[in-house]
């Protein structure tokens, strides 16, 4: 997989910032990943948009675990994660 700004990324307003990969101490500094333009667009389609990006990297770690996962291992806690991240994504509380 390619490098990207670990996870888990936050969503304040219409930026959304994940670590700083550069600090090695694991300390949290806020670096910006990308910033949802509000503007032209339907307010609620942006939302919907940067909640996805927001929970990008969550997503790929999932289907890493899918990806990995083996006949016969119980798939119940994956699927539980998958609903879990659906609600985000749809702007729900888990």
């Amino acid at each position: 997989m390619s490098q990207h700004t670990p996870g888990p990324w936050q969503l304040n307003g219409s930026t959304i910032s994940g670590r700083d990969p550069l600090d090695l101490r694991g300390n949290y500094n806020e670096s910006p990943v990308c910033t949802i333009s509000h503007g032209w667009r339907n307010p609620d389609i942006d939302s919907a948009n940067a909640r996805l990006i927001a929970k990008a990297p969550e997503m790929a770690a999932l289907l890493g675990k899918v990806i990995q996962w083996q006949s016969g291992q119980p798939i119940e806690m994956l699927l539980d994660e998958a609903r879990a991240l659906l609600l985000e994504l749809d702007g729900e509380e888990t």
